[in-house]
């Protein structure tokens, strides 16, 4: 749940979410999970996920942390990846904030993409803080726990070096820019891996193409990859 980029995609507001899972490996995840208008990865812990696609055309994603590193203090209410299938029972994410008990949540920083616009929803424990962003502008997010500012200001770097690269930016770019950039750093690369404890299990992707949302799975502990479809 851990380095997260968007991109606009064209004239027709069509745009691509992808998203690196930086975890323990007995938390991979083992492909698309299918329920009524929805597409997501299910976490083998609590059942939820850390990223989900909207046959409405709505995406979200999870990333641990809010704005620094924090001490757990368990237990919580309720699991941050239970949160995010909870927010699509929302009409959309202003209504989601406004009406969402996000007290005793672990801090996150939640990304939200609608027909309406795009969304940085962060909690700290104490307080939530809810930015909408420009949908027409590339971004791109790790996470406070696993990430300090050198790294996260590395990955910034990075992801603007690469837009300013002559090179299509499409889903298939994305998903080998998310698979091999770095400086060789194991423990700060896209992919990462810090001796096994926690090392990047899976990359997904979703696309909005016209009236068609898509997400594509990759299980970099296995060596698969899913790809699955909804109509809008």
């Amino acid at each position: 749940m851990c380095t997260v980029t968007y991109l606009p995609k064209g004239p027709h507001h069509d745009w691509l979410l992808t998203s690196n899972r930086d975890e323990a490996p007995h938390r991979a995840a083992h492909g698309i999970q299918r329920r009524p208008g929805l597409l997501f990865p299910q976490d083998v812990g609590a059942g939820g996920t850390w990223i989900a696609a909207h046959e409405q055309g709505r995406a979200a994603v999870l990333l641990n942390g809010a704005f620094e590193l924090h001490q757990r203090q368990p237990p919580y209410r309720l699991s941050r990846g239970l949160m995010v299938l909870q927010y699509f029972e929302f009409a959309d994410a202003a209504m989601f904030v406004q009406k969402f008990d996000f007290h005793d949540l672990e801090p996150f920083t939640f990304i939200i993409r609608e027909q309406a616009g795009l969304h940085e929803i962060r909690w700290d424990a104490v307080q939530l803080h809810h930015k909408v962003l420009s949908a027409d502008t590339p971004h791109i997010w790790a996470s406070a726990t696993l990430y300090g500012p050198e790294p996260q200001q590395k990955r910034r770097q990075w992801f603007a070096e690469w837009l300013q690269n002559d090179v299509p930016k499409d889903q298939e770019a994305a998903l080998l820019w998310h698979r091999h950039t770095g400086d060789g750093d194991a423990w700060n690369d896209l992919v990462m891996n810090r001796n096994g404890m926690v090392q990047t299990v899976s990359i997904t992707s979703i696309a909005q193409r016209g009236n068609e949302v898509s997400m594509i799975f990759q299980d970099l502990l296995s060596g698969t990859e899913q790809w699955e479809s909804m109509e809008m």
